[in-house]
């Protein structure tokens, strides 16, 4: 669903300006130089490989599909209605009421339908709001336990040469090269912990990092 994806594109963008920001401002308070310690994160990958996101986005295709259907169902019962102008000559009575209720049933279907999406969009904004505060929630104490002093978005995924709109995206992404700084498997721990990997204690000593 496009509606998803671009939801997907603006939390990406929405968490890391905080993310950046934050940690910066930690690094500062405690008198620390920002900017020395730097990892990088996917998080598109994050995105599509969290379950409570796939969840939240199935949801939100079957709920799509069943207000299709309503919608649908509703137009046809007005149809079967406007079938029933034919039965009562034009300009009586009867047929001035049943124009009117036609008008009213299409309205009500017209702010029904609006109503049921909205709540729908609502639910999906709803989930992704809380991934944005489980990831920004990770990476602050995953930076503060390692001591980063900047976390960059960037995308690991191969650039398609096939795909003009993947190798305009490869041309503009913020991170060109890195070599060891990929923080993303830890957050990914972080928010899903598997039964092998223990989660990373923000209160156990820090590894190295490379530095830039």
């Amino acid at each position: 669903m496009k509606t998803t994806l671009c939801s997907a594109t603006v939390v990406a963008v929405l968490c890391f300006v905080g993310f950046a920001t934050q940690t910066m401002r930690a690094q500062s308070s405690r008198g620390q130089a920002t900017g020395t310690n730097v990892a990088v994160i996917d998080i598109a990958r994050i995105i599509r490989e969290y379950p409570p996101l796939q969840k939240a986005a199935s949801e939100t295709r079957r709920s799509a599909v069943t207000l299709r259907k309503w919608t649908e169902d509703q137009q046809l019962k007005i149809r079967h209605e406007q079938m029933k102008l034919t039965d009562f000559r034009p300009n009586s009575l009867e047929y001035k009421q049943s124009e009117e209720h036609l008008a009213k049933m299409a309205i009500d279907l017209k702010l029904e339908a609006a109503r049921r999406q909205r709540e729908i969009l609502e639910r999906e904004s709803k989930a992704y709001y809380d991934f944005c505060m489980r990831i920004r929630e990770a990476v602050s104490r995953l930076a503060e336990r390692e001591r980063i002093g900047l976390v960059l978005r960037y995308n690991s995924s191969e650039i398609d040469p096939t795909e003009f709109r993947s190798v305009q995206d490869g041309i503009l992404r913020q991170v060109v090269y890195q070599n060891g700084l990929d923080i993303t498997p830890m957050i990914q721990e972080y928010l899903v912990p598997t039964n092998t990997v223990r989660r990373p204690d923000p209160t156990s000593p820090p590894s190295p990092i490379r530095q830039r």
